[in-house]
């Protein structure tokens, strides 16, 4: 009963630490009031100079972390998931940039809504291979449990309901009667809005590169708790059975 306890409130106090480091950066995120530009690739704000840099990082980590922890074979499920589906949004997020600050022309928006539409395809086909390689990278711990199933699924099938809701208005927006290529470009010229309005997804995939960041931040501090405090754990559940016996 004592060894059980001591492992319960070994969680718990790890996830507390944890939930506060993602609430603190939360926090912090929400409360940035810099100026955005609209395109923020171009770096003219200082809230772009620090979007990108986070964008950057986070790519640059999740993969050393997919390098450390498979040259040192310890793959660590909830890890390997988040830093797998980052570089996911990382392809998605590419496939926008060849029209990324295309000046406003009806040309333009023609080539927008061609790419738009690849992108959705596109989307489709590397959430496909993405839960292929996380199948295969964890297979040893699908072998023991199924959960490890509805846990790759997840973060997928919820990205997925945000794709298909994004582009059944993308789709509606298209297909109306009026529409028409010259009468997006004279109202977005009328606008701050950049062409890529049309894709807000593609945003949305930029976010969840920043919010895995903080999330792989978070696991990574708890497997180095949870690793130093294994030998105390060890130490008092040893002895708790030596009183018991």
């Amino acid at each position: 009963m004592k060894k059980w306890l001591l492992t319960f409130l070994s969680v718990v106090v790890t996830l507390i630490l944890v939930v506060l480091l993602i609430a603190l950066a939360s926090a912090g995120a929400m409360s940035f009031s810099g100026k955005v530009s609209n395109n923020i690739f171009q770096l003219k704000a200082v809230g772009d100079w620090l979007i990108v840099g986070t964008i950057i990082i986070s790519l640059i980590l999740t993969n050393f972390y997919l390098v450390v922890t498979g040259r040192n074979k310890k793959i660590k499920p909830l890890g390997t998931i988040a830093s797998i589906f980052n570089d996911e949004m990382l392809i998605l997020g590419l496939i926008p940039l060849p029209v990324l600050g295309l000046k406003i022309n009806p040309d333009n928006v023609q080539r927008v809504i061609s790419n738009t539409k690849l992108f959705y395809y596109s989307s489709i086909v590397i959430l496909i291979i993405g839960v292929v390689v996380l199948m295969y990278l964890l297979r040893d711990y699908l072998a023991k449990s199924n959960w490890w199933a509805f846990v790759i699924a997840l973060p997928h099938v919820m990205l997925g309901w945000a794709l298909q809701a994004d582009y059944q208005g993308f789709k509606s927006f298209i297909q109306l009667s009026d529409f028409s290529y010259s009468k997006v470009a004279k109202m977005l010229q009328h606008s701050d809005l950049d062409l890529l309005m049309v894709n807000p997804t593609w945003f949305k995939c930029l976010a969840i590169i920043i919010v895995i960041l903080v999330v792989l931040m978070g696991l990574v501090i708890y497997e180095y708790i949870w690793e130093k405090t294994k030998g105390w754990r060890t130490k008092y559940s040893k002895e708790s059975e030596k009183k018991e016996g």
